[in-house]
């Protein structure tokens, strides 16, 4: 398989060498050349080609009519540039470009060498119209070198999963980056000279990792670089004061951006991490997605210290997991996805009210002697209406708790069978069998009629709309069936590990 683009593009910028040239009548029209091959000086293995859409020689005919030119190079024995046409014709006020290749034989000489790209007017088509000079031209340099090293890297994301990644290969020269070359396929596989180089992977336009490598002479460089897919960014902890007080502490404004740049994450969740005077305060999750879908996310939140605030330096972090559950929704796994840069918070120049643990302790028991204070008066005001309807001759009824009554869907399982497959977990489409969406392929739904309604959180996929725009028409979404709302996955019931759906209320 003939091997890519092995070259070194130093960036120059050069301006390209004219050719003088003048109508015979009058200055009506111009012949002009450009391109990107006198940008760059090259660097080349010995048995390698450059071949990359970045390599080209363009002529400009600013003439009124049609123009020919017959394209040449000119190279050392060793070296060979390869032009797709040797005559091109160029109509009037137009352009065009032609690729370049530049190949290195085997038995090339090493060494530095002047190339040139020509293209000469065939003077017959314009005889008697334009007086111009023989030719125009483009040159450069290009060094061959007998030393050689072989790059392989690809580019994963946290889960060990290959990335479709566009990848720039640059050689690093006394600092300074130059173009090497470039993969839309998230692999590299090159043939370079030895030195330094640096790798960045790129998504959508943003970047996921850098890498920077050293090579030497025969080494066969393999490297797996793992992508930072979900990124934390614009972070700032601000303090809030009090209303009318420019010294006294009431809050703290917590706001950043949640970048998640790659695919939808499941289970996910957002930790603010908390520092005193560089010792661990407290760590605490302050959102958490069933579904983090891909775009930017502004999140802030206010925060205050569970013990309130001392005079010191305050640092927050925020820090990104994925985390993976057992079949009873349990976490068995984190995966830290991303963290933040520190934010810091230096309290120790103002004032703050500072409620004593003592008096915390205190009104917490005040309030949980007043909770049972109310709890006994209204049992004991139950217990004596019952008494006065029993007296009367009714029946006294069985207390059967809220917990134990038998819910009408689903007989108290609080699960009932899918019923849009009956509990097959397919549902035909034409000739074929295919897992159900409603169900998600398990055959049983979570019974909507005696799920706690506090469990429930509005469906990241259709944000509460029930239904979702495919193709133009609105359809029932098939993340929450059409009810506008999902059981937060804390509450949520599992089979072999797999969350199931909440089904609809029987009619």
């Amino acid at each position: 398989m003939k091997t890519k683009a092995k070259i070194l593009l130093v960036l120059m910028i050069s301006f390209f060498s004219l050719f003088a040239f003048t109508d015979k009548a009058s200055a009506d029209g111009s012949i002009g050349v450009t391109g990107t091959f006198s940008s760059y000086k090259y660097k080349i293995v010995q048995g390698e080609t450059i071949d990359t859409p970045l390599l080209n020689i363009a002529f400009v005919n600013n003439y009124d009519y049609e123009v020919q030119l017959k394209l040449s190079q000119d190279a050392p024995d060793g070296i060979t540039i390869h032009l797709e046409e040797e005559i091109v014709t160029i109509a009037p006020n137009s352009n065009i470009k032609i690729p370049i290749v530049i190949s290195a034989a085997e038995n090339a000489i090493p060494g530095e060498y002047e190339i040139y790209v020509r293209g000469r007017l065939i003077q017959e088509v314009v005889e008697g119209r334009i007086n111009v000079g023989s030719e125009y031209a483009l040159r450069t340099t290009i060094t061959v070198f007998g030393e050689a090293a072989d790059l392989e890297i690809d580019v994963v994301d946290l889960a060990g999963e290959p990335i479709q990644a566009d990848m720039n290969l640059y050689q690093v020269t006394d600092g300074n980056m130059a173009p090497l070359a470039y993969s839309g396929n998230g692999k590299i596989v090159e043939r370079v000279i030895p030195g330094k180089y640096s790798v960045f992977a790129f998504w959508d336009g943003y970047q996921l990792v850098k890498h920077e490598f050293e090579v030497a002479n025969d080494e066969h460089y393999k490297k797996t670089l793992v992508a930072e897919t979900v990124q934390i960014y614009g972070f700032f902890a601000t303090p809030v004061l009090m209303e009318g007080s420019d010294k006294q502490l009431a809050t703290a404004n917590i706001t950043f951006v949640l970048h998640n740049i790659y695919k939808q994450l499941n289970n996910s969740r957002v930790v603010l991490v908390v520092y005193k005077n560089d010792e661990l305060l407290e760590k605490k999750d302050i959102f958490i997605y069933d579904t983090l879908e891909v775009k930017r996310h502004e999140l802030g939140l206010n925060y205050v210290p569970a013990q309130g605030w001392d005079k010191a330096i305050y640092k927050f972090v925020i820090e990104f997991y994925v985390d993976e559950h057992d079949e009873n929704g349990q976490i068995t796994k984190s995966t830290l996805y991303a963290s933040s840069l520190p934010a810091y918070l230096d309290v120790s120049g103002l004032t703050f009210k500072k409620i004593a643990s003592v008096l915390q302790n205190r009104i917490l028991l005040l309030f949980i002697l007043a909770g049972v204070i109310i709890g006994l008066f209204l049992l004991f005001k139950y217990l004596i209406a019952r008494a006065g309807n029993a007296g009367a001759g009714d029946a006294v009824k069985p207390i059967i708790p809220a917990s134990k009554q038998t819910c009408p869907d689903c007989g108290g399982k609080g699960t009932m069978e899918c019923p849009v497959c009956n509990g097959k977990g397919t549902t035909p489409y034409g000739n074929i069998e295919e897992e159900c969406m409603y169900c998600d392929g398990l055959g049983e739904v979570m019974c909507a009629a005696c799920i706690n309604q506090k469990h429930l959180i509005v469906c990241p996929k259709c944000e509460g709309e029930k239904q979702v725009m495919i193709n133009g028409e609105l359809h029932d979404c098939t993340y929450c069936n059409g009810l506008g709302s999902v059981v937060s996955r804390q509450h949520s019931k599992y089979i072999d590990g797999v969350r199931m759906k909440l089904g609809k209320k029987n009619k």
